[in-house]
């Protein structure tokens, strides 16, 4: 899982020309300048960072060095808004992308085993995966994995992944089981 900042294309490209990488995930989680990451887009609060995420998710899609993106609807953790016309547009922008590329979303598992049920925006619910993201997500028909996430053991062992397929039946999605 790697995150993309255009000034290090040539090192991304270099990973698979020179260092044998079969794939990348692209997980897209800091802004990145001037050698920091000041915003973390799981806690950013306003549209712009929401939507400076896709765009940034959209810029990475195109160099086509992604086999996939993790958690795409992360960015619903910490934003205030909830389910307004932002997130909304958001998940379009995403959505719309990974079709355009052929880029499968992951329905990621991460935020049902690694923070569980939250109080967010005025809803009690898992981080993420978001239902909302997930309806639109159909709307593209763009094809879907389901991803782990797991920063520690006990949470691959966890047995919550009936939510993921609910996911997926409730909205009928496209599923691979691989890349």
């Amino acid at each position: 899982e790697a995150e993309y900042y255009p000034e290090f294309d040539a090192y991304y490209r270099s990973l698979f020309t020179d260092h044998g990488f079969d794939y990348l995930i692209l997980g897209h989680h800091f802004r990145y300048e001037n050698g920091r990451f000041p915003i973390y887009y799981a806690a950013a609060k306003n549209a712009s960072f929401i939507e400076e995420y896709a765009n940034g998710i959209v810029a990475a899609l195109k160099t086509g060095y992604f086999s996939y993106v993790a958690h795409p609807d992360l960015y619903m953790l910490g934003y205030v808004g909830g389910w307004d016309i932002h997130a909304i547009q958001v998940a379009h922008t995403i959505c719309k992308a990974a079709k355009e590329t052929n880029t499968p979303l992951e329905l990621n598992l991460g935020g049902v085993n690694g923070r569980g049920l939250m109080h967010i925006a005025g809803e009690y619910r898992y981080p993420y995966p978001y239902d909302g993201f997930w309806a639109i997500a159909k709307q593209y028909d763009v094809q879907v994995i389901i991803g782990i996430d797991a920063h520690a053991p006990e949470q691959y062992a966890a047995n919550n992944w009936q939510i993921l397929y609910d996911i997926v039946d409730r909205y009928q999605l496209t599923l691979i089981d691989r890349l």
